[in-house]
């Protein structure tokens, strides 16, 4: 069910209204007909005046009446869904875990709550695939049109653009890293078909013949990127953002140098009369102050716990998965299945506390595999902080204490995050960071806003303000993101492997391959390779 939101303007019709009824009270008031010319000299330039300082914002196409000003030319929700086309990546459609979606499904539900229309989305294995739908009036739009090739984009109208990324050359860590597009000479290096990325290659190539590379059809980021780390490519472009969204299913893999900055992600519409409307809507949805808000808010939720990943710790992390993990994952599981959580989301916790090691120990006296205080193991009842199962137990519930102690205005992930971080420093240090954070102006109620008042809590300037004081704020920031990366790296493997083992039964559904040299020459998958 969507909701109907109207946004707030002031018409020129409303001010004439003003206008003719001041008028006309006077004039029929006994007394005041005299008064009609004087007020009319008065109303009239102000009037004027108003006309002058409006007309430049309604002449913009971004002003904010250009939502309900094509609603008349649009359809009831039940009867004229947004059709949304996508290529299904990290940034589309990420797996995450309690079933988020990704970004660009979030922002387009977003942008169809707004203008008061449901939404369809429509998977595409291939960039032309998209357009051709688009073409045909299959679909309204293409949603992060950026990865098209212009030859594709040009056709239709593209949308105010809402985030920037880079084109980056990925390889094998350990083998040479390359550092410009000189060095991508003789190197077996792929791309999508039809792609932003074809088509930079291509500029490249007026300029470097010598530049040769093989482009792929019916592909994902998953069998791309699994390509580089099994020796099949020595390079892939991709954009920064997936890259960084998928490298911790991928740890060998690293950042060669950026093909292209400054890629702006835009939808694109196509040429009938509702996909105009569905442009003018965009163009007024996209200068909200609001939807910067909700664009911070999904970047912080879907992008941030991959945007700094130490190389070192990655690896370190791969190979705990492939040589720890194995020895718990059952019970793992049967205490995530029993505390109703996702196994990998307490996984994730368990690694960040203990790195998998059920008789770890700190400074401070806490131990085993969750880590727990004597305090807190005799709350939740654990009389053996050493015992796997029991130290999962009492972690699993002590968080779930926490997270249902939260205000039930944090919903969904972001009453996740903060029960991670009072699990982490302290339910009142918890308590006075959602409270500075509201006296700094934020919204207490967002992981997006108090992650930004954490640090604050160790400096004498804010903590003297607050009721627990003292805390190590920055601490409990890095433990709640380490966590969140983690876990997603935990279900990026689940779906790598299921992804290998499928191609594995199934060599049929192997993508198909064009080598673009010079001569412009197909060439089969073997003689590509």
């Amino acid at each position: 069910m969507t909701k109907k939101v109207l946004l707030q303007h002031w018409p020129l019709s409303a001010i004439a209204s003003s206008a003719r009824f001041a008028g006309k009270r006077l004039s029929e008031d006994g007394q005041s007909r005299p008064m009609v010319f004087a007020c009319t000299l008065f109303v009239v330039p102000l009037l004027l005046l108003g006309i002058a300082l409006i007309l430049p914002l309604v002449a913009q196409p971004t002003n904010y009446q250009a939502i309900s000003a094509v609603e008349s030319s649009l359809t009831k929700p039940e009867e004229r869904p947004i059709r949304a086309a996508i290529r299904v990546s990290p940034a589309t459609l990420s797996p995450k875990l309690r079933g988020d979606a990704g970004f660009e499904q979030q922002l387009l539900l977003d942008f169809a709550h707004r203008v008061n229309r449901r939404l369809e989305l429509v998977e595409y294995t291939s960039v032309e695939a998209m357009f051709e739908a688009l073409d045909r009036g299959d679909v309204d739009m293409v949603s992060s049109g950026y990865e098209a090739s212009p030859a594709f984009t040009a056709a239709f109208k593209k949308g105010p653009s809402y985030r920037n990324d880079q084109l980056i050359a990925v390889y094998r860590v350990g083998h040479h890293r390359p550092r410009s597009v000189n060095d991508l000479v003789g190197k077996r290096v792929a791309v999508v078909s039809d792609s932003l990325q074809s088509s930079e290659l291509h500029r490249l190539q007026a300029e470097l013949p010598a530049l040769n590379w093989s482009e792929l059809e019916n592909i994902d980021y998953i069998d791309l990127l699994s390509r580089i780390e099994d020796g099949d490519l020595d390079v892939a472009i991709v954009s920064k953002t997936d890259f960084q969204l998928y490298r911790g299913a991928f740890p060998r893999l690293g950042e060669g140098f950026p093909l292209l900055d400054a890629v702006q992600h835009r939808w694109i519409f196509g040429n009938g009369k509702h996909q105009h409307a569905l442009l003018a809507q965009s163009r007024a949805y996209f200068v909200l102050a609001d939807t910067q808000k909700q664009i911070d808010v999904l970047s912080e939720r879907f992008f941030s716990p991959s945007s700094k990943i130490n190389q070192v710790a990655a690896n370190e992390f791969a190979r705990n998965i492939r040589v720890r993990l194995p020895k718990y994952r059952n019970v793992i599981k049967e205490v995530a299945n029993t505390h109703n959580l996702d196994w990998r989301f307490l996984a994730a916790i368990s690694y960040q506390e203990s790195n998998w090691l059920p008789k770890a120990r700190s400074r401070t006296g806490v131990r085993g595999m969750m880590m727990l205080t004597r305090q807190t193991a005799s709350e939740m009842g654990i009389n053996n902080r050493l015992d796997v199962e029991k130290s999962l137990e009492g972690g699993a519930a002590y968080y779930l204490k926490l997270r249902k102690r939260i205000s039930p205005a944090v919903t969904g992930p972001d009453r996740d995050w903060m029960a991670l971080a009072a699990y982490n420093f302290g339910y009142g240090h918890l308590l006075d960071a959602r409270a500075l954070t509201a006296k700094r102006g934020g919204d207490p109620n967002l992981w997006h806003d108090v992650k930004q008042t954490l640090p604050l809590l160790h400096d004498p300037k804010f903590y003297r303000e607050t009721r627990y004081g003292y805390a190590r704020g920055w601490e409990a920031l890095d433990y709640v993101q380490q966590i969140r990366h983690y876990a997603e790296v935990l279900v990026l493997n689940d779906i790598v492997s299921a992804r290998q083992a499928a191609l594995a039964e199934n060599p049929s559904t192997l993508i198909e391959v064009a080598s673009v040299d010079t001569d412009d020459t197909e060439q089969d998958l073997a003689s590509a390779f």
